[in-house]
């Protein structure tokens, strides 16, 4: 008897249909088939990575416009509890004391920080989220050397006496434009070294109307996210701020 080539014969001596795949033949990868699937494995892990970093970076953006939306509302309720009083920079780069009103010190209370220390007043809601630097360069500065990337208007106050032309307090009836008034942003982050000398030895710690570009923010796309008197945040380039910066600090 012929039996086709789907039948075997079994250890009884019994033919019997052969299961499918019983005998089925397995062919390994070859090394270059193993090559192509990792480059193009490669390829698209590069096209993913710069959409990862960029959604990133935006969530970050996010992030620093939310700090900034909360510095507002701490500011006008301090505004509120004090005659229309904005808080001013004060010496931005040392720690709050009763005898250096900083603008972080100041506002603290409005959102439950308890604490004036360097510590307290860099990190949290007064840390950019994409602020990297540990150091400003210089450890008398900031908390020991780190800073949170934030600054105040230096329009809007400074400190207890008239320095440099900024006034010591502002009143906000007295900002003419609020939608056009920067209140406070992103600093540069440039390394500032012993802090001895001009408007560069604190660019991280303030927002300045004059010097140049150097002093602007860019770590936001080559920009940075600037809070208005008014309580909107937007960014900004470097370039623009520098070239719109005497309108932007506006004070009646």
């Amino acid at each position: 008897m012929i039996f086709p080539k789907q039948y075997g014969l079994t250890t009884g001596g019994t033919w019997q249909r052969k299961r499918p795949g019983l005998f089925k033949k397995y062919v390994a990868f070859t090394l270059i088939e193993l090559l192509v699937v990792m480059a193009i494995l490669g390829i698209l892990f590069s096209l993913l990575t710069p959409g990862l970093s960029a959604a990133r970076d935006k969530a970050k953006q996010a992030g620093c416009v939310n700090n900034l939306r909360q510095i507002h509302l701490a500011a006008t309720m301090y505004a509120n509890e004090n005659d229309g009083w904005l808080p001013h920079s004060g010496n931005a780069q040392a720690a709050h004391t009763p005898s250096n009103h900083t603008w972080k010190g100041l506002i603290a209370p409005h959102l439950n920080l308890h604490s004036t220390a360097a510590s307290t007043l860099e990190r949290g809601v007064f840390h950019c989220p994409s602020q990297k630097n540990t150091s400003c360069g210089y450890s008398s500065f900031g908390n020991d050397g780190f800073y949170g990337g934030y600054g105040w208007n230096l329009r809007l106050g400074w400190r207890d006496i008239v320095s440099g032309g900024y006034p010591p307090w502002v009143n906000l009836a007295e900002i003419s434009d609020s939608a056009g008034t920067i209140m406070a942003g992103d600093t540069n982050d440039a390394w500032i070294g012993a802090g001895a000398g001009g408007a560069d030895s604190y660019a991280v710690f303030y927002i300045y109307q004059a010097g140049d570009i150097s002093l602007k923010a860019t770590r936001h796309t080559n920009g940075g996210n600037y809070l208005w008197a008014d309580g909107h945040v937007s960014c900004h380039s470097a370039a623009e701020a520098m070239e719109k910066s005497g309108l932007w600090f506006p004070v009646k």
